[in-house]
């Protein structure tokens, strides 16, 4: 905080807040008139008054020496005069003491605080009150109410009075107003949520509420347990303006110990049993003590893991899970340690849905009998190269032989040297890409321009303006922080120099293209043209290559980069999994919701969200989760 005036905070282990608890409301209102001032350091300025002293004291007026001749060939000798200094003058002594004491007076910046006369409407103050997860410790949060209602007990009759709780979100529960009976209502009707904390979008808002209020006393009280992660330093600079006051009140013990489920990582959707195999939890201790306990796994509300677990003092522990039962579909896993005095964050939830595996499609518009001239070739040795693509991952068919079906329970789809297409499979393509599919198109030789303009150019908006014959070509211009070239940013470990293409194809954007999102150039030859464009089409993505995936166009297949840049696009165009878990106040988008669509959403503890509410959004397409637990749609 930069600026005016805050009452004195101090910095602890893990806290931030008053070295003192403040009490009576901060005595901000005494009985009296009482003096302040805005910076009291320079009363220390007062100690300047021994200057005066010092000068009457040491000051000794010299006495006129007047030579005579008959001494001038005397040696002179110093005689040590010993005589008793007094002060005189006092009139000019203290004189001049008032002027320094009414200098380091004005330094100070004096004020005039105290109850004020009935009626009076100058002063105005707002009571902040933290209501995130850590305020849920023991009765802290008790604490923060009867401080902010003893704070209103003692403000000034006619002072102007606001209330606002906030977390991650701020909501003004009783705007500035002389209504004593609103604002402990308000107060009242505050309750502790399960967000975390940010301090600057609090202040930012109590500031905010004070813009309205008319001259005079402004006053912030800030009640807080002062969770240290509530301030984000390098992002929440505030300036308070002149004439505000910010008083912290800490409702927080001192030693208030703590433990918690930091964080679990664990894939989202388990399509082999690999995928199980481990599930990796961050344990926190905050406390100065070592805090011993047990750490439980449940799938689907069934123990099937659980653990002894030593946390040494002020320390961050992982611990692993590993093969443990997943039902088909979705299931529901939670993680718990022994309940402390702040349960809700001992319970981490998460969902992981075990389905079967989908194949990759990879579908060839010309086969060719020889190896070298068949991009499916080349494609699936680089898959099954990954474990991951093990027997029935990888389906490789004709163009003419795949079925719509195949294309819709396929993981991705991989689209070489394209020619025309079925009516009906072009259709399952569209569809398949719009649900949130993916879908590699590779040119090739056999690429009929005519056709790809008629049958993909106003889908994707590229159309293809036919080939381009060089000695050899580069790609240039990569964009190495997207995530299909991320992994080659660092040209030690993979430089494209070394890949060069003899044809390609000249891609242009087609001007008769659907209304949406434009391509997304990933890549360029040496010429300028585009080599890789991303397209979004719906929840899904289309990587266009404007060069085929066997040798015949590009010596790309000979190189250690092919298998790496596969895995690569196939990464940044497949489905993509669903999160395991969601933070309280994200916002989120029910997949596959459309507006109006008759969809039943239950909170954790069974409750059925209203559209339109705190939770869920007027549309039943976007609900922000408030509270822990397991959601239902």
């Amino acid at each position: 905080l930069m600026g005016s005036h805050i009452s004195g905070c101090s910095r602890r282990n893990r806290w931030i807040g008053p070295s003192t608890p403040i009490s009576d409301g901060e005595r901000a209102f005494s009985e009296g008139p009482a003096m302040s001032f805005l910076s009291p350091w320079f009363l220390l300025g007062a100690l300047s008054l021994i200057l005066p002293v010092l000068i009457h004291l040491m000051r000794r007026e010299p006495k006129p020496r007047i030579p005579f001749a008959s001494v001038l060939f005397l040696r002179r000798l110093p005689e040590p005069v010993h005589k008793r200094r007094r002060l005189r003058h006092w009139l000019l002594f203290l004189l001049r003491a008032m002027a320094l004491l009414l200098l380091v007076f004005a330094f100070a910046r004096p004020y005039l605080r105290g109850q004020g006369e009935v009626g009076h409407s100058g002063t105005a103050l707002v009571l902040l009150v933290d209501c995130s997860l850590s305020m849920r410790h023991d009765a802290r949060f008790a604490r923060a109410r009867a401080k902010a209602e003893e704070i209103l007990s003692r403000a000034p009759e006619g002072a102007r009075v606001g209330v606002i709780g906030f977390s991650t979100r701020v909501e003004v529960r009783a705007p500035l107003e002389r209504d004593r009976a609103s604002a402990r209502v308000a107060l009242r009707a505050l309750r502790p949520t399960f967000r975390a904390t940010d301090y600057a979008q609090g202040v930012q808002a109590a500031l905010s509420l004070l813009e309205r209020a008319e001259e005079g006393e402004k006053v912030i009280y800030l009640i807080s347990d002062f969770h240290r992660s509530g301030w984000r330093s390098a992002e929440s600079e505030i300036r308070l303006p002149p004439g505000v006051k910010l008083v912290p009140v800490d409702v927080a013990p001192e030693g208030g110990e703590n433990r918690a489920i930091l964080e679990v990582r664990a894939l989202a959707r388990a399509t082999s049993p690999q995928d199980s195999e481990r599930l990796l939890v961050r344990v926190g201790n905050f406390h100065r003590a070592a805090a011993p306990t047990r750490i439980r796994l449940f799938v689907n509300d069934r123990l099937v893991h659980e653990k002894p677990l030593a946390l040494k003092p002020d320390t961050v522990a992982t611990v692993e899970f590993a093969d443990f039962p997943l039902d088909p579909g979705f299931n529901s896993v939670r993680v718990e340690l022994d309940p402390d005095r702040l349960p809700d964050d001992d319970r981490f939830f998460l969902v992981i849905r075990r389905e079967r595996p989908r194949p990759v499609l990879i579908l060839e518009g010309a086969r060719s009998r020889a190896p070298a001239e068949s991009a499916s070739f080349y494609v699936q040795q680089a898959l099954l190269a990954d474990d991951a693509f093990g027997s029935g991952r990888v389906l490789v068919r004709a163009l003419a032989e795949a079925t719509p079906q195949e294309v819709k329970s396929a993981e991705a789809v991989v689209l070489t040297d394209p020619s025309a297409l079925d009516p009906a499979l072009e259709a399952a393509l569209r569809e398949f890409v719009a649900a949130g599919g993916g879908m590699i198109l590779a040119l090739g030789p056999h690429t009929d321009a005519r056709v790809f303009n008629r049958t993909f150019g106003p889908w994707l908006g590229v159309r293809v303006e036919g080939e381009r014959t060089e000695t050899f070509s580069l790609l240039t211009e990569i964009e190495t922080d997207h995530p299909l070239f991320r992994l080659f940013a660092d040209p030690r470990r993979a430089n494209f120099s070394n890949v060069r293409f003899s044809r390609y194809a000249r891609l242009a954007l087609d001007p008769s293209a659907e209304r949406t999102t434009p391509p997304l150039i990933l890549a360029r030859f040496h010429d300028g043209g585009p080599a890789v464009l991303e397209i979004a089409r719906g929840r899904g993505r289309v990587l266009l290559l404007a060069f085929g995936l066997d040798a015949r166009w590009s010596n790309l297949p000979l190189t250690p980069l092919y298998a790496p840049l596969v895995h690569q696009m196939l990464a940044s165009v497949r489905r993509s999994s669903p999160h395991p878990f969601f933070r309280v106040g994200e916002n989120i988008a029910l997949a596959d919701a459309e507006p109006g669509m008759p969809l039943a959403v239950f909170a954790p503890d069974g409750e059925r969200l209203h559209r339109g509410g705190e939770e869920l959004s007027e549309d039943s397409t976007r609900f922000t989760p408030e509270r822990v637990g397991i959601y239902r749609v």
